[in-house]
């Protein structure tokens, strides 16, 4: 009985060695590279655009910035659009506002949307081949708000986010 074991066991360990010298006649490496997704907006105001809007007689696409877009994604981008006060210009009261659209890119004019609820897809790039730049109009319409509007300074901010697709 001793012998048939011994005898299994030096089997197995000679088909064991053998086997590991035909597996390691070849082998393989596994190489990788990679190449970072660049998603960069650059916010560029018209001098004189966003400071001078006409609240009480409404302006009408007029050229408030530029945006500057780079990105190498291959299935390219989306541009969002968000507004902190819901895309109004508030008044520093607080209280009073003036509603106003905005159209990115020669786009429709849209309504942005509250911060944490953009209004997507303002701009949606195609497919991309590489590195890739593009400048956009943003432009305002006001909505009048006439004589019977409070004096004083009315404000909002937008925010502009690139979102890889």
């Amino acid at each position: 009985m001793l012998k048939k074991i011994c005898s299994t066991f030096f089997g197995l360990a000679l088909l064991l060695t053998t086997a590991n010298v035909f597996a390691n006649s070849r082998a393989s490496l596994f190489l990788v590279g990679e190449i970072a997704v660049i998603s960069n907006l650059f916010v560029n105001p018209t001098l004189g655009g966003v400071d001078t809007l006409d609240i009480e007689n409404g302006e009408t696409n007029r050229l408030v910035a530029t945006v500057d877009e780079e990105s190498n994604n291959a299935a390219g981008y989306r541009i969002d659009l968000e507004s902190v006060n819901n895309g109004n210009l508030r008044h520093n009261n607080g209280t009073d506002q003036v509603a106003y659209t905005i159209s990115y890119d020669g786009g429709a004019a849209t309504t942005p949307g509250p911060v944490g609820t953009p209004a997507t897809g303002v701009k949606t790039s195609g497919a991309l081949t590489g590195l890739t730049t593009d400048t956009s109009n943003v432009e305002i319409t006001v909505t009048a708000g006439g004589t019977g509007i409070p004096a004083g300074a009315y404000t909002d901010t937008l925010i502009f986010t690139m979102v890889a697709l």
